[in-house]
């Protein structure tokens, strides 16, 4: 399958868009008690449809528009979203291209990622991490509960992505 790219201005409008989204209407809409990543999501969808070379640059441009409107250490969420999507780009041109489970497997490995780099980021800035607590109450139901939006997010981004390439 040959895979074609988005125009980069459609991709940063998107990406404005689904970051502001993230941090301004989805923590109105907790499931699990957490916030489902809408922009890791887009950006796992990005990497299974258009593979790492292209969704590496959505996820250091996302990253950073998210970093900008957090209140957290600065870089953490690019390097957080640029881990997930360099790990989940390695299973992507893999036997397993065309199976309906992938979405799902590659949203849970990349929530895992991008959850256990984030922690070690803040803990390497002198930031107190409690990584039990950080892992059941935090990561562990956001990993289900991003598994539980993925596919909706995957077949918008495969809508846009056909629509548009």
């Amino acid at each position: 399958m040959e895979r074609s790219t988005i125009n980069p201005y459609f991709a940063g409008a998107l990406l404005l868009t689904v970051a502001l989204l993230q941090t301004s209407v989805m923590p109105n809409f907790l499931l699990l008690g957490v916030v489902p990543d809408l922009t890791l999501l887009v950006i796992v969808s990005s990497t299974l449809l258009q593979g790492t070379r292209e969704s590496i640059a959505w996820a250091l441009a996302g990253g950073l528009l998210l970093d900008l409107l957090s209140g957290g250490t600065f870089g953490a969420i690019t390097i957080s979203l640029s881990s997930a999507t360099l790990v989940t780009g390695l299973g992507s041109p893999s036997v397993f291209q065309g199976t309906l489970w992938l979405p799902i497997l590659a949203c849970i490995v990349a929530t895992g990622i991008y959850n256990i780099v984030y922690l070690l980021i803040l803990q390497l800035s002198a930031h107190p991490v409690s990584w039990g607590t950080s892992l059941l109450q935090v990561s562990i139901p956001s990993m289900i509960a991003n598994a539980l939006v993925m596919y909706p997010v995957y077949w918008s981004v495969r809508w846009l992505h056909q629509r548009i390439s």
